[in-house]
């Protein structure tokens, strides 16, 4: 908010020319060209107030300030909201700008953000719950691919069985951990064993495949 004021207040009274005071701002005092003729500056200051303070704290860079211009008044009060019960991890909050300004290029607006509703995030924080439903509408495909996999990974945990898959899905192998132990013998040993059915481990290798 310093940065922010001192620009509009040194804009004020500058006589010379304009590109003057930007260099003069970025090599003193780290504000970008982009608060110059672009209105960065008064939309810093027109955010609401837990947001505004919020971003002020955390020292949340002017890239990111600069990417929620894009973003539709209802999605800025919507992150003022989120952003002002408490703490609210800096790189999540990045990668929900991030991703509403996808959002935004994409279907030309935010309305993801009206349908989440944090009292749902239970025992999961909120920015992280919100980070969450964020990522299933901005990437729909992958998130279906996700929770597949989660199912089938479920059903073999039950078992006490790991099972490990490339981050993302990028990769075609998977790790399986079965741990034994001698004394439950042999027998009980392979019994586990061939809880790694071809269907539900061929389920998850489709999902590689994809």
């Amino acid at each position: 908010m310093g940065k922010t004021r001192l620009f509009l207040l040194l804009e004020k009274h500058h006589s010379g020319p304009a590109r003057e005071l930007v260099q003069f701002c970025r090599k003193g005092f780290s504000i970008p060209e982009s608060f110059a003729n672009t209105g960065l500056a008064g939309f810093i200051l027109s955010l609401p107030r837990p947001l505004l303070e919020y971003c002020d704290a955390r020292d949340i860079s002017f890239r990111v300030l600069d990417r929620m211009r894009s973003l539709p008044a209802d999605a800025i009060n919507m992150l003022g909201d989120w952003t002002s019960p408490g703490t609210f991890k800096v790189n999540l909050f990045k990668g929900i700008v991030d991703m509403l300004d996808d959002i935004v290029r994409r279907d030309g607006n935010t309305a993801v953000t009206g349908r989440i509703d944090i009292k749902q995030a239970g025992m999961n924080s909120i920015d992280a719950y919100v980070h969450d439903q964020i990522f299933i509408h901005r990437y729909p495909e992958y998130s279906m691919l996700r929770q597949k996999a989660e199912r089938a990974i479920r059903q073999f945990s039950v078992s006490g069985i790991r099972i490990d898959i490339p981050k993302n899905f990028e990769g075609s192998k998977l790790e399986i951990t079965i741990p034994v132990d001698a004394r439950d013998g042999l027998d009980k040993i392979m019994d586990k064993i061939r809880l790694l059915d071809s269907e539900g481990v061929g389920r998850l290798l489709r999902l590689l495949d994809q």
